[in-house]
């Protein structure tokens, strides 16, 4: 799959970061890497420098353009709920940090990423 590595998430402050990952720590390590928390959950919150480090960082909200945002109130409120809830194992396709961005701000959990390499 080609450019399939871009990561999503809530800033909620502090700044800190709520975001799904595949292993329950920091996104881009390996299961492997040192700092990843075995049988951790799969919502967790992160500093921002820690999972950004040196890379580029944007805002995302197009999807803000098809389907209204909640209020940022309430939207730091469900992503903390999210960590303490932290149901639903990590999938690409199905269960991944784009559709759990989406689905904490907007209300739905899609992923335009995975529709683009499946189409």
């Amino acid at each position: 799959m080609r450019n399939l590595v871009r990561w999503e998430g809530i800033v909620s402050g502090n700044p800190t970061v709520v975001h799904r990952t595949n292993h329950g720590g920091i996104s881009g390590l390996t299961s492997s890497s040192p700092g990843i928390r075995p049988n951790s959950k799969d919502v967790c919150s992160d500093k921002l420098e820690d999972v950004v480090g040196k890379r580029k960082m944007r805002i995302n909200n197009s999807h803000d353009r098809r389907s209204r945002p909640k209020s940022k109130k309430q939207i730091v409120r469900d992503a903390w709920a999210a960590v303490e809830e932290s149901k639903g194992d990590y999938c690409l396709f199905t269960n991944n940090c784009e559709q759990f961005a989406k689905s904490i701000r907007n209300g739905t959990a899609t992923s335009q990423q995975v529709r683009r390499e499946v189409e």
